[in-house]
């Protein structure tokens, strides 16, 4: 994570990580796998038809899906999507409002730049706290992952 970064810098100023994109037609377990193999929590659907992640294939378990069912029954057809120039306080503050934990960044062009999570954003609110906080959340982060898992 980039130390110089701060709520009040761009998006783009956190960097770009992969963006994981899988057929329209893949199937859950084609989702989970690529997502797996990239690191990433969220994959999106090719040209544009919808975001997955982590979180829609919990959902599409508590739903008895499986592997090989589809994966445009629980992909977001709408996600959010922000420019690059956006600051990570205004991403934050959407993602409380949207109630939503992946967003896409694009540039001015229209062009997908990276799909940012609310732990990327997390990362760079908890560097602008006091260090004794800092310490005490990521402890309670590590310690308590149904945090995250919501």
């Amino acid at each position: 994570m980039n130390i110089a970064v701060g709520p009040g810098s761009p998006v783009r100023a956190l960097g770009q990580w992969p963006v994981v994109t899988i057929p329209a037609d893949a199937t859950l377990g084609d989702a989970a796998r690529a997502m797996r193999r990239a690191d990433v929590s969220a994959a999106l659907l090719e040209h544009r038809q919808g975001i997955v992640t982590e979180r829609d294939l919990a959902t599409a378990l508590a739903h008895d899906l499986g592997p090989t069912d589809p994966v445009h029954a629980v992909a977001v057809t709408d996600p959010v999507v922000v420019r690059d120039h956006a600051t990570v306080l205004e991403i934050a503050e959407l993602m409380v409002a949207q109630h939503v934990r992946h967003v896409i960044v694009e540039t001015a062009h229209g062009e997908i730049e990276s799909v940012v999570s609310i732990r990327d954003v997390v990362g760079i609110l908890l560097q602008a706290t006091d260090p004794a906080l800092t310490v005490f959340l990521q402890r309670v982060v590590t310690e308590h992952a149904e945090i995250w898992l919501g």
